[in-house]
């Protein structure tokens, strides 16, 4: 990645604090209660006067991005700290990225910013998923974000984008339980399984919250595990009498899903 232009110390470090909120997520320290307070207090009214000096739908030549991210800096150090934490964290997004000041990774750096928003607003690291959330509906989130910069109306979009901050912290709160629960899981059953059978339930869980789509079918454990068809049989059986997954369905139509319950 470079930048159009030569940094100055003041987007140095600007760029420094936005690579680390992606450190702190190794940390996971997000408060879900003072989160969704700061969501109440994001009224109507925030959303309608939120005005920024956005550039429109084209990114600036590249002798003007310095100046443009310094305005940037003075409203993230001064003007953005009057908005709401779910509003300033909007706002920074799409200011940064109507700046599009590298060739490109803009988008990234613009969700780990708004990340950075949230941090700064609650006192606390936070982790979020809003990459996994935004690139779930890339086709509304590049509409709505291309129309804001060339409206400069961006009340909508603070509003998209807030909520989309929420359901960002939902899934990331998902996906640490998800991992509690895994963890578990092996505690529960380690001894109790073969290599073959762990293999086949570690690849299960590579496929996250979501679960392995479809489910798993005999010839896909056949597939991980290169067991013989009596081998998988026997083992599948196994793993449904131990609790660690549930069986639906019959002869070809068998599936095997994970059983976190208690877990």
């Amino acid at each position: 990645m470079r930048l159009n232009h030569a940094p100055s110390r003041r987007l140095e470090r600007f760029r420094f604090e936005a690579a680390a909120t992606e450190t702190l997520e190794q940390e996971f320290l997000l408060n879900s209660g003072k989160l969704l307070g700061a969501a109440a207090h994001l009224s109507v009214e925030d959303h309608d006067q939120i005005r920024v000096q956005l550039l429109g739908d084209e990114a600036p030549p590249s002798a003007r991005v310095p100046q443009e991210m310094e305005g940037f800096m003075d409203w993230w150090e001064a003007g953005g700290r009057a908005l709401p934490c779910l509003a300033r964290a909007s706002v920074a997004h799409i200011f940064f990225g109507s700046i599009h000041p590298f060739e490109d990774g803009n988008g990234r750096i613009g969700r780990a910013i708004s990340e950075l928003a949230v941090s700064r607003s609650l006192g606390q690291p936070v982790i979020l998923s809003l990459s996994r959330v935004s690139e779930a509906d890339r086709k509304s989130y590049y509409d709505r974000l291309a129309h804001a910069s060339r409206s400069l109306e961006i009340g909508s979009w603070v509003e998209y984008f807030s909520t989309t901050i929420l359901e960002a912290q939902e899934v990331s709160l998902r996906s640490v339980e998800f991992l509690v629960r895994k963890a578990h899981f092996f505690d529960r059953l380690g001894e109790h399984l073969n290599s073959r059978q762990e293999k086949a339930l570690r690849r299960m869980f590579r496929e996250g919250i979501n679960g392995f789509a479809g489910g798993l079918s005999a010839s896909d454990y056949r597939a991980i595990t290169k067991a013989t068809t009596a081998t998988t049989t026997r083992d599948l059986a196994a793993l449904v009498e131990l609790g660690a997954l549930r069986r639906t369905g019959e002869r070809k139509h068998t599936r095997y899903q994970l059983d976190l319950e208690g877990c």
